[in-house]
């Protein structure tokens, strides 16, 4: 029996109750597949009224104890399992399940899930023993299955499901780029590792999606990119002998904050390498997420106002002036790659580049000011210099915006790990000061 789980409390209970009075049948034996918290989330439901525990366990867990008898909790699926299947996965896509060529790489997948202890998923040279030749639809599955398996297994947490969810995603999108007719503009081994990103790291791809959005290329990307071969290029040189003693020591950038992340570091590592790649119609087809433009709108234009209003004053009203004559939405869109790209920002002790646009945008369209002042709290406040509880007073000029503006400097004032700031929100001087 399966998908118990799926089943409304009440029907649950009534088909276990049901399953309970064969048990003494002789030769009578069910088998159950279902998710143990969601059956516990059902007998609670079904006896509301019973104490929560009874001794160590609780009641739900002794109704599971005593109706069955023999437990087996399913492993999630490890490195190795993951980097079969998804081998498996990618390849039964584009070839026939049925030929003997998939048969026999059915039969190598069986054989290496016998110990995956002592392998590494398919290997090529396993295939090339048994098939003579690896097809080029083979050689595309085995690259994509070394790009994703950690990350899918680590991610995914082992979970089948959301391993081929994930992978009908992707192929969903490739879809749309043949249909679009931009499928040779689109390489998939790419297209996986931004969602990757977009599945698993969420905050740090919506800041590469604000940057790509606009020229294609992620400074940030890049900057990541450098720093991990400098890094590996160091390593080599200190295992040479040093040709003086001591050393400089290395200045911390921005991006090292990022690199602290294990996570993002194996995943700029993750081939191919995207510093050189425009983006844009990855983000083009993964717009399921949200639109980046409206269509029809004239992107080059839009790209040369946002890098005016991420400029100096003069280009962001200049820019301003321009886009005055857009309509509301599109100005809300340029307005949302320019605060993402704040977000962004890793080092906010600074005006970061875009706030004087954001100013620009708020005269042109009052609307705007509130989602402003709404931003500025979103930003974390142990990192944020005084400017951002300054020079808005001109600005803000709607009550609502006025309100919650002061309301956040209010916040500000009484913050004491953030003394330039909390003095610039008008919080008390420090004594003797």
């Amino acid at each position: 029996m399966d998908d118990l789980d799926r089943c409304l409390p009440a029907t649950a209970i009534e088909t276990l109750e049901a399953i309970r009075l064969f048990l003494f049948v002789p030769g009578a034996a069910f088998v159950i597949a279902a998710d143990e918290g969601m059956i516990e989330y059902a007998v609670r439901s079904h006896f509301p009224d019973l104490p929560l525990s009874s001794g160590p366990s609780t009641y739900a867990r002794n109704y599971l104890e005593k109706l069955i008898q023999v437990p087996f909790r399913l492993p999630p699926l490890g490195y190795v399992e993951t980097k079969i299947y998804l081998t498996l996965l990618v390849a039964g896509s584009s070839l026939d399940t049925g030929s003997p060529s998939f048969e026999a790489l059915l039969d190598l997948g069986r054989e290496a899930l016998r110990r995956p202890w002592d392998g590494n998923g398919l290997s090529r040279g396993a295939i090339e023993e048994r098939l003579g030749t690896v097809s080029p639809e083979l050689e595309n599955a085995l690259i994509l299955a070394d790009q994703l398996a950690l990350p899918l297994a680590e991610g995914a947490q082992g979970n089948p499901r959301q391993i081929k969810r994930f992978l009908n995603t992707l192929n969903l999108r490739l879809a749309i780029a043949d249909a679009r007719r931009i499928g040779e503009d689109v390489n998939p081994a790419v297209l996986a590792k931004l969602m990757l990103a977009e599945r698993f790291k969420a905050d740090f791809f919506e800041g590469l999606e604000a940057e790509a959005a606009v020229s294609g290329a992620s400074k940030t990307v890049a900057a990541l990119e450098a720093a991990l071969r400098t890094d590996d290029e160091e390593s080599e040189k200190a295992k040479k002998p040093a040709a003086s003693k001591g050393g400089d020591k290395k200045e911390k950038s921005p991006d090292d904050d990022l690199l602290d992340s294990e996570w993002i570091r194996r995943w700029v590592l993750v081939a191919p390498a995207l510093a050189d790649e425009d983006l844009r119609p990855y983000l083009f087809v993964s717009r399921d997420r949200k639109a980046l433009f409206t269509a029809g709108s004239n992107l080059a234009l839009k790209e040369d106002w946002i890098e005016k209003l991420c400029g100096s004053t003069l280009g962001a009203r200049a820019a301003a002036v321009e886009i005055a004559k857009l309509t509301p939405g599109e100005v809300e869109q340029i307005f949302d790659v320019v605060a993402a790209r704040i977000r962004a920002s890793t080092d906010l002790k600074i005006r970061p580049d875009g706030i004087e646009g954001l100013a620009e945008l708020c005269k042109i369209s009052p609307n705007l000011q509130t989602p402003t002042v709404r931003l500025l709290a979103d930003l974390p406040t142990g990192q944020l210099g005084p400017w951002a509880a300054t020079g808005w007073e001109k600005i803000f000029t709607s009550t609502e915006a006025k309100r919650e503006f002061a309301k956040l400097k209010e916040g500000w004032a009484k913050l004491d790990e953030n003394k330039p700031l909390q003095l610039a929100a008008g919080g008390r001087k420090r004594r003797g000061g």
